[in-house]
């Protein structure tokens, strides 16, 4: 097993503790409205009075070796720091990506891959003894490791429709509500009815993209990649279990027309969120 994917379920297991012991110049963050995880770690050679490099056990080592032992323990930190949030990010309405994988084996597996091979690091040296790693990955990558069902079913077009309109585009202004970030976000009808997710998506888009982006303001969700020319903009009304309700209405819109639902199934959706989520 690969230290990546010791320390993941190590991390698991010790929840906030292992957060609260970085130490405060290192940095790690969830940036939904940019779709990724990132993580910056700085670590510095351990030397005596004289400026003689010392490791662990106190022994001497040379100047070249201890610099690159610093380079490679703040890589090490920061991937430690990306698998450490991937833990804590809601893959659903129910649970964790961390729960979710502590029970599930070929998730783990996935997991530890994921995490091995799409980190994006950055190292660079930051002063003479010590060194700085920047690491990030994409949240959407984190599909590819979830042995779930995407059956791509038909959406729940409503029989009474609207009349046929185009839409590039779903945003859903959810600022105020009770909407929360998630790996597999739905979004539901006045009656509790799912009219979005993962059921009705196809899957190589949500792996490139994410089944839903996140922006925190009407002007950044227009200008967003997935928006188009021709957005539909549609209020929540409430939020179910950290979900999006739109109104009967506006879903008759938005799947009024077979064009505006092959959209929807490329995920072209996006959620204006608060800030402070």
């Amino acid at each position: 097993m690969s230290t990546i994917k010791i320390f993941f379920f190590f991390v698991i297991l010790l929840s906030s503790s292992v957060f609260a012991a970085y130490k405060p110049k290192d940095s790690a963050a969830i940036l939904w409205q940019n779709g990724i995880i990132r993580a910056e770690s700085h670590y510095s050679a351990k030397y005596d009075r004289s400026g003689v490099p010392l490791d662990f056990a106190r022994e001497k080592r040379s100047l070249n070796g201890e610099r690159m032992s610093a380079c490679a323990a703040a890589s090490e930190n920061a991937r430690e720091k990306i698998a450490f949030m991937v833990s804590r990010i809601r893959l659903d309405s129910d649970r964790t990506i961390g729960e979710f994988v502590k029970s599930n084996s070929e998730a783990q597996e996935k997991l530890a891959e994921i995490l091995d091979e799409k980190i994006k690091l950055r190292e660079q040296p930051k002063d003479f003894f010590s060194a700085k790693t920047s690491a990030e990955l994409k949240i959407s990558e984190l599909i590819r490791a979830l042995p779930l069902d995407f059956p791509n079913e038909d959406f729940p077009v409503p029989s009474d429709k609207a009349l046929p309109t185009y839409y590039s585009s779903l945003i859903i202004d959810a600022r105020g509500i009770d909407v929360s970030p998630m790996i597999l976000p739905s979004v539901y009808d006045e009656d509790g009815l799912e009219v979005y997710g993962r059921y009705f998506i196809n899957p190589a888009y949500a792996v490139r993209e994410g089944l839903v982006s996140y922006c925190f303001s009407e002007k950044e969700a227009e200008r967003h990649k997935k928006a188009g020319d021709s957005p539909y903009i549609a209020p929540a009304v409430r939020g179910l279990n950290g979900n999006p309700v739109i109104l009967h209405r506006d879903i008759k819109r938005i799947l009024s027309d077979p064009r505006s639902i092959l959209n929807l199934k490329k995920c072209r959706v996006i959620f204006i969120i608060d800030g402070s989520r």
